[in-house]
């Protein structure tokens, strides 16, 4: 079991080494104000841990004089008590090394105890060790930046960020939530120019030069930043600019229209004629289509309504979109029209429901 440390010693977490007291000398000391002081539970007792900002990891422990640094004692500790992290890390990167493994554990065990800061750093060293084109090599890079912005190290995600691009096609925008969430997390805690000074430096590296490295999310709420990441159709969530200064701050972007991801701040003022006629290959363009379709009325909103169920056949939101239609076409008091849309939509609107009746 973990002894409660006394005094504060450090040694670099890798490998695991001995000293006597009187060498810890030898260790430079990071400064004060690249230090972070964590705690980590082990059962009823503790060890201590730092991060630096420059994502050396450093862990300490005092017993009988003797210094030790204490990942393979935490791996035991794992094992012992939490085995199910090994077994979650395994199906996480199932083709990686049983020591690469227990490094994934090891992280996900420092981020459960709520030590993000560590585990960027933990969980980056274990991404940089296998190939993107690897299983689970996305899971894990989705944790790096969970990590990142837990600890509340925005700009080091950003650049976290920038690094992964440099290996990706210029069409991808896999990280684009994570952007947004960095950017807007600077906003709430700095305010909107502080947000946009950070990426115009950010974007002095070519790497960083995209789309959806952009000021489009500065004004946009975490929440739409959520619903968005999961698709959520305007007509059940309350998207929207959360104050006045968000709205202006928007309103600029938009006179200015030279920022990535400009449909994303239509969208939020509610213009979805603006996407649905000039972006037609927006990622959110189906939600555009659904937000019409809830807020026209008549013809207008039952064309947008088909539109998007013959363009997406497989979307989750289209037994959605079809009783949206119907209830449409039923308020436009337009006999014929609610007829058609019956008749050619009636296995959906008249299916079987996917769950056992309950019996009373």
């Amino acid at each position: 079991m973990f002894r409660r440390i006394k005094k504060y010693l450090t040694l670099l977490i890798f490998p695991v080494l001995y000293c006597e007291a009187s060498d810890i000398s030898a260790f430079a000391a990071p400064s004060s104000r690249d230090v972070e002081r964590n705690q980590i539970n082990g059962g009823n007792d503790s060890i201590n841990v730092i991060a630096t900002g420059g994502s050396r990891v450093l862990i300490f422990r005092e017993n009988e004089n003797k210094i030790r640094v204490m990942a393979a004692d935490i791996v035991r500790e794992i094992r012992k008590t939490s085995p199910e992290l090994l077994a979650e890390a395994k199906n996480t990167i199932p083709e990686q090394s049983s020591k690469l493994v227990e490094d994934l554990a090891l992280a996900k065990y420092v981020f459960e105890q709520g030590q993000y800061s560590l585990s960027a750093s933990l969980f980056e060293e274990v991404v940089s060790k296998f190939k993107k084109e690897d299983t689970g090599y996305n899971a894990v890079e989705g944790l790096v930046n969970a990590s990142y912005f837990g600890s509340g190290r925005h700009v080091q995600g950003l650049q976290f960020i920038c690094r992964q691009y440099s290996s990706r096609p210029s069409w991808s925008f896999r990280f684009r939530h994570d952007i947004h969430a960095h950017l807007r997390a600077l906003t709430h805690k700095f305010g909107h120019d502080y947000a946009r000074k950070v990426l115009h430096n950010i974007r002095k590296d070519k790497k960083c030069r995209r789309d959806d490295f952009s000021e489009v999310w500065i004004p946009i709420h975490l929440h739409d930043m959520r619903a968005l990441e999961q698709s959520s159709v305007p007509e059940h969530t309350r998207y929207g600019f959360s104050t006045d200064e968000d709205v202006e701050f928007a309103k600029r972007l938009l006179r200015e229209r030279r920022h990535g991801f400009i449909d994303y701040i239509y969208f939020i003022f509610k213009d979805y004629d603006e996407i649905i006629y000039k972006f037609p290959n927006s990622y959110i363009y189906d939600l555009a289509l659904l937000g019409k379709g809830a807020a026209a009325e008549g013809k207008e909103a039952i064309y947008a309504i088909e539109t998007f169920i013959d363009r997406y056949q497989e979307s989750d939101h289209r037994d959605y979109a079809v009783k949206l239609l119907l209830r449409k076409a039923v308020e436009s008091k337009n006999k014929n029209e609610t007829d058609r849309i019956l008749d050619r939509y009636q296995r959906i609107i008249f299916k079987e429901p996917s769950w056992p009746p309950r019996t009373l």
